[in-house]
């Protein structure tokens, strides 16, 4: 095996020590000198000698080498990252705005081959989103697309009067959480079909919503829609009042269009 240069010299210093040793014996035994620089002599090369010693595991450290005397090159270990986590259908249900959620119901009962009129977004709806049409049935549809209350007894109401003056015997209530036990009671003795977050859940597996394009694009907007006119919605600031500074989505046709939605979460990335 070929030897390093850090052993050369180790064992060149070596060898010299061992030649001074002998070459001083013979010397000082012949004449009787100082032999201070001789013992100066040794003890600088024996220094050297310890310093290359201790240098030596260090050096040792930094380069190995291989079977056949080359220097091995360091192993690099790839960066193990752990896979971004995948939003679950209730997370994603949350991150959409209410309109978003009213567009997404209407496409889901499209995929299911039903026609939808939609009569929601921010013009007059009398309390109906859009009618859905199931051969001959006509079924008024309301989406509450409430992230943190239970839809109560108050709204069903509401939704019976929406129902009455469209001249419908029943309708479907839809919201994003639950309903409480009253309103079920009440929606129960007229004839209302109430949707909660699990039974929605249940639709967007019957559609295949992780591959269906017509449900993701809904689900992974990056741009936001003004509910009155359906054109890209921009941020915006407002500039006076007890709300100035205050952020929004504006419609960008204003003041053509006065459309707006509240700031509530950032878009998708």
């Amino acid at each position: 095996m070929a030897r390093s240069r850090g052993n050369t010299v180790e064992l060149a210093i070596t060898q010299l020590v061992i030649l001074l040793l002998g070459a001083g014996a013979v010397f000082f035994g012949l004449r009787r000198a100082s032999v201070v620089p001789f013992i100066l002599a040794i003890f600088f090369l024996c220094s050297i000698l310890a310093v290359l010693k201790l240098l030596k595991p260090a050096h040792a450290s930094r380069k190995s080498t291989t079977g056949n005397g080359t220097i091995a090159q360091p192993q690099i270990v790839p960066e193990v990252r752990a896979p971004a986590k995948k939003r679950s259908i209730s997370d994603q249900l949350q991150a959409l705005d209410w309109y978003q959620f009213e567009r997404l119901l209407a496409a889901i009962y499209k995929e299911k081959g039903n026609e939808v009129e939609r009569l929601g977004g921010a013009k007059p709806d009398g309390g109906i989103d859009f009618i859905l049409r199931m051969g001959l049935i006509e079924l008024p549809v309301q989406c509450k697309h409430w992230k943190s209350w239970t839809v109560g007894v108050k709204e069903v109401r509401e939704f019976l009067g929406a129902i009455k003056d469209a001249g419908l015997e029943s309708g479907r209530l839809i919201a994003l959480k639950d309903f409480s036990r009253d309103a079920r009671a009440l929606a129960q003795r007229h004839n209302v079909q109430l949707v909660d977050g699990k039974d929605l859940v249940k639709l967007m597996s019957e559609v295949n919503w992780e591959n269906n394009p017509a449900i993701q694009s809904i689900l992974n907007e990056t741009t936001k829609i003004c509910p009155q006119c359906d054109a890209e919605m921009v941020l915006r600031t407002v500039e006076r009042g007890r709300r100035a500074g205050e952020r929004f989505w504006g419609c960008s046709q204003f003041p053509k269009c006065e459309g707006a939605l509240p700031l509530e979460m950032p878009l998708k990335a």
